[in-house]
């Protein structure tokens, strides 16, 4: 009888304090920022598949960020984090120590600021959604060009169109130079609701005023631009059009490595 009293004591410890085991916090530190690791089918509108894998999205004993593209049981998937919490308005910069040139024609990175509300990836004009985009890429084009800065919601068919025609007000392409394969950094300095400079220049990230911006440089005036507030902040690497790179094809994976994020609020 007492053993019997002694189990359902312990039994009825454990329902009012229950001992669970839970999956490990999809989340990364990355310059000194909390950033949240997606997981599952991609919100937009390819084939992408996130993948949540410790071996794919890590930040490395110098502080560096790393984000890969890899073939896991005969499946290509993708790496994507987001910031935990909004900053607003101020100067966004990455510091990238990939060969940007050297990309693959069918993979991206994107850098991006959203407010899309429903995180659908899908930026809707009658939602008055926005987005600030800053994307390497040839979009599946051997010839195109590389860097492309972009503010949408954007018409159809202008992803990939360089030079952009008229209709494509919202975006500017650039080809980065054999010089780009060396470190680059890149910058969203977002000013208001309807302004907002793109930049990228060659080395890591330096003090204002001492920049040398010799890569590209746009600013965007009397544009919608997202809410400051509850805007998002997106790093991801994915194929275009969910095409595994040719790169891909002859190894197992591709990487990412983004060595410094930094903000600074507008003043």
């Amino acid at each position: 009888m007492k053993s019997l009293f002694l189990f359902g004591i312990g039994c009825l410890l454990i329902i009012l304090n229950p001992i669970v085991t839970t999956a490990q916090s999809k989340e990364l530190k990355f310059s000194g920022y909390t950033w949240k690791i997606s997981d599952g089918n991609a919100t937009m509108n390819y084939t992408n598949l996130w993948k949540y894998d410790k071996k794919m999205q890590f930040v490395d004993a110098e502080g560096k960020l790393h984000l890969k593209l890899k073939k896991i049981f005969g499946v290509w998937y993708c790496s994507q984090i987001q910031l935990d919490h909004p900053l607003g308005l101020g100067k966004y910069e990455f510091c990238i120590d990939n060969q940007l040139t050297n990309l693959d024609k069918r993979t991206a990175l994107s850098i991006f600021l959203n407010d899309d509300q429903n995180n659908d990836g899908l930026i809707e004009a009658s939602k008055s959604e926005a987005e600030i985009n800053i994307t390497f890429s040839r979009w599946n084009k051997s010839n195109n060009a590389n860097c492309w800065y972009i503010v949408k919601p954007l018409p159809t068919g202008c992803i990939g169109k360089c030079p952009p025609d008229n209709t494509c007000g919202g975006m500017q392409c650039y080809s980065l130079n054999n010089n780009a394969a060396k470190i680059i950094s890149s910058e969203i300095n977002w000013i208001s609701r309807s302004s907002v400079v793109l930049t990228s220049y060659l080395g890591r990230l330096v003090n204002a005023g001492k920049i040398n911006y010799n890569l590209a440089k746009k600013q965007f005036k009397n544009v919608n631009l997202p809410k400051p507030g509850i805007e998002k902040l997106t790093i991801s690497v994915w194929f275009f059009g969910g095409n595994q790179p040719e790169i891909c094809q002859k190894g197992e994976e591709m990487e990412v490595i983004i060595s410094q994020f930094r903000f600074t609020p507008l003043k």
